[in-house]
């Protein structure tokens, strides 16, 4: 087997690879192959500093057993607002029964309802995540992941059931006769 090198100008040749250099040389004529390898202590050492970076990052990013990034829950900083008379002594109708007569069957329907119940039997003028938030922990529902995303799709062009302004959110006119003529949906 006959291998044909080719130099142009230089009498040696550098191949970096990942961890090791090769290098090809010619000197009077012979060629020489080389190889030359860091120290085995350098080599353990940089792949355990890989390692430990690697374990912060997983740390810092939330990364589950099959090494995918979990979602961040934007619900954290949430509160649940105590003084909130969702039990109808001051309306005709308790939440938990409004709910069950509207019968909503998705989180947007159910966000939607909540700021229909909370505007127009409770008469609130402002109305907060933290208001939609003790909803769905009233009535038991789990909370979506990014109640944020959720109130912007009630609040988007799509659906336009709520509006938002200044961090407050309102019912709009689509919103109200989606809750008074659509739901529940077997009528």
């Amino acid at each position: 087997m006959e291998l044909r090198i080719r130099f142009s100008g230089k009498n040696r040749k550098d191949f970096l690879g990942k961890d090791m250099r090769v290098f090809l040389e010619v000197e009077d004529e012979e060629l020489k192959i080389g190889l030359e390898a860091p120290p085995i202590e350098e080599e353990i050492k940089r792949i355990e500093e890989e390692n430990t970076s690697v374990e912060k990052q997983e740390k810092e990013l939330k990364i589950d057993r099959g090494g995918r990034r979990l979602k961040n829950n934007s619900n954290t900083e949430l509160q649940l607002i105590t003084d909130l008379d969702l039990n109808g002594t001051s309306y005709n109708m308790s939440l938990k029964k409004f709910v069950e007569e509207k019968n909503p069957t998705s989180n947007l329907q159910r966000t939607t309802v909540f700021i229909y119940y909370l505007q127009m039997a409770l008469g609130l003028k402002q109305i907060t995540m933290n208001h939609i938030y003790t909803c769905y922990k009233a009535m038991d529902f789990e909370c979506p992941n990014n109640l944020k995303q959720n109130l912007n799709d009630t609040c988007s062009s799509r659906y336009g059931y709520v509006s938002r302004k200044n961090g407050n959110y309102a019912i709009t006119a689509i919103g109200k006769t989606f809750i008074e003529n659509d739901l529940p949906k077997d009528k």
